[in-house]
């Protein structure tokens, strides 16, 4: 960064979402952004706003070059796809939620508690080696 500039970056996102957990991790060539759960919804702007809904979709982009050019997709719906072949498989994963703690350790994120109308205690994690692709050896 060589400014203090702020830029608006356009990049296609659902629709707009708040309290979620996020974490940016490099992955040459490109960074990747993570972002998981939260409260989403579209308000207009002159009504008052309710609490909206909760959301456990994990969300990955790409960021290249300067920061002004993203990518993303919905890592979930992917895992959904590959499992309509085999009918007795289930998805297992968190219940919808905002405010939680998200870490990344390696090729998995780790993300803990959250709020839905009760605070959650439990602890979930997930390989992303099939986002993120192998790991690179810089010297």
């Amino acid at each position: 960064m060589t400014t203090n500039d702020w830029t608006e970056t356009e990049f296609d996102y659902d629709i707009p979402r708040w309290n979620h957990a996020s974490h940016m991790y490099a992955y040459p060539p490109a960074w990747k952004y993570f972002v998981f759960g939260g409260s989403t919804g579209i308000f207009d702007e002159s009504v008052p706003r309710n609490i909206g809904r909760y959301t456990n979709s994990l969300h990955v982009f790409d960021v290249e070059g300067e920061g002004d050019t993203w990518s993303g997709k919905e890592v979930v719906l992917e895992i959904e796809e590959e499992m309509k072949d085999k009918p007795n498989a289930k998805v297992i994963k968190p219940n919808p939620r905002d405010s939680c703690g998200l870490v990344f350790n390696e090729d998995e994120i780790v993300i803990f508690g959250g709020w839905n109308n009760n605070w959650y205690d439990d602890m979930w994690s997930l390989n992303t080696s099939k986002v993120t692709g192998p790991k690179y050896a810089i010297y």
